[in-house]
């Protein structure tokens, strides 16, 4: 009944996870993936220890008992982790520690034990971390936002300790069904998403009059609205420190899930070496596992907390002024469970944003409703106020809307969860409640109320 979602970064390069402190135990059933190198000879040692305050279980002989006595997780050809189930466990001062640890070293692991191509857990439930709160909360998201930061930064961490998980609005969705991925990403269902925090913040070069605009949230748009992925009910394939275009990296295979692979011009493939002490320069242009040296390398869920040390290099380079395209991670995410209607943690409206008007596919258009049609409204990207710019209308069908796809996962999927204001350049709690479920939100003087004349 306890999950491994702590993990230790060796530095002999074995990586591995703990699994704190098992009680009352007789029988331990565990599913290893990792195990080092090799395509079919990976195996993954455990050891049982005694002394909760352990390490390296590999230098403590005196404390730790090798699995060899009780048996080793193999690993399956096929990129399944491989089983194993130890019996028989005496306990020593009422508890073990149990450690999973690769046999042969690890190729670019920081500390998950992760396999090429295999989904990652997300590290939740746990009780101690707000990003696994389900249905989502302004406090529990903002709580979860500011957990990511300078001091918090450590390698190896579970992906739900990466921050707010989101996906905007951006034209490949299936209206209607905002539970489940569009399937415009590719021939698999999967979101680009991004972890949001309070680490990565995007600012930019000031205009020819020296006015700058505040710093921001890194995030796809900060103008159209979209939904707050459940950590709980997804799961993460890969990531990368910025824009890689997974729609143009359609490849799914036992070593890249869909979303993850080269790109179809051949570029790209895993990071050899993506290490968390030296991220600036190992987790964007790094040599691939081919030996290759070019391409934007593909980053394993276990190098996530590396990732987001890497996405700080881009932050103070952003692009986004005047083009408001900030300097956002890319996060390959998928249900945990195939057709889950659970995948959906909150949605969320920018402020300003009206949430019955179509998202804009242009960055610095924010969606707003005139008379009773949506429209995409040009706006300054130094004050952030409307430009004297006329706004045009928006009938693009492949843009959602917010409003509609809330009242679609409440009716159709009978699935409510709050719909919450959010504030790019607010970096100590950009969201705040709008309404707590879609009979609320959609009642008059609402942010979901029917239009006049609708």
């Amino acid at each position: 009944g306890t999950r491994a979602d702590k993990t230790f970064d060796a530095e002999d390069g074995y990586g591995g996870t703990q699994v704190d402190y098992i009680s009352d135990a007789t029988n331990i059933n565990i599913a290893a993936s990792g195990g080092g190198r090799g395509p079919t000879t990976r195996v993954n040692n455990i050891y049982l220890c005694s002394n909760k305050d352990v390490v390296n279980p590999a230098e403590s002989p005196d404390v730790c008992t090798l699995s060899s006595l009780f048996g080793s997780c193999g690993y399956a050809a096929s990129g399944d982790p491989g089983a194993c189930k130890i019996n028989n466990i005496g306990l020593v001062d009422g508890a073990y520690n149990v450690f999973i640890r690769s046999a042969t070293p690890s190729e670019g692991n920081d500390g998950f034990g992760g396999t090429d191509g295999s989904r990652s857990p997300s590290g939740c439930p746990d009780a101690d971390n707000p990003c696994c709160t389900d249905p989502a909360t302004d406090a529990s998201l903002n709580a979860c936002f500011a957990s990511v930061n300078q001091q918090t930064l450590e390698p190896g961490f579970a992906p739900a300790r990466s921050g707010v998980l989101v996906h905007g609005w951006d034209g490949t969705e299936a209206a209607g069904t905002p539970w489940v991925p569009g399937k415009a990403q590719g021939p698999t269902k999967r979101w680009s998403s991004s972890y949001i925090n309070r680490l990565n913040v995007s600012s930019g070069k000031p205009n020819a009059s020296g006015q700058n605009a505040p710093p921001t949230i890194s995030i796809y748009s900060i103008f159209s609205g979209g939904i707050v992925l459940s950590a709980v009910n997804t799961t993460i394939s890969c990531a990368f420190a910025q824009d890689a275009g997974t729609d143009s990296r359609p490849k799914d295979e036992p070593e890249y899930p869909d979303g993850c692979g080269p790109k179809s011009s051949g570029e790209g493939g895993w990071c050899a070496n993506c290490q968390f002490s030296n991220a600036s320069q190992s987790c964007a242009f790094s040599p691939l596992l081919d030996g290759e040296s070019y391409g934007l390398c593909t980053i394993r869920p276990a190098n996530l907390s590396a990732m987001l040390k890497t996405q700080l290099v881009y932050t103070v380079l952003a692009s986004g002024w005047p083009r408001l395209e900030m300097a956002y991670n890319e996060v390959v995410a998928e249900p945990l469970v195939l057709d889950s209607m659970d995948t959906i943690a909150a949605f969320y409206t920018p402020v300003g944003t009206d949430p019955r008007a179509r998202a804009c596919s242009d960055y610095t258009d924010r969606p707003e409703i005139q008379g009773t049609q949506s429209a995409c409204c040009p706006i300054d990207p130094y004050t952030r106020q409307r430009t004297d710019d006329p706004c045009t209308g928006n009938t693009a069908l492949d843009q959602m809307v917010t409003c509609d796809e809330m009242k679609a996962l409440s009716e159709t999927a009978g699935v409510d969860v709050p719909l919450l204001l959010f504030n790019p350049t607010d970096l100590a709690k950009p969201f705040t409640e709008a309404c707590a479920n879609w009979s609320e939100c959609s009642a008059p003087g609402k942010p979901c109320a029917p239009l006049v004349g609708t």
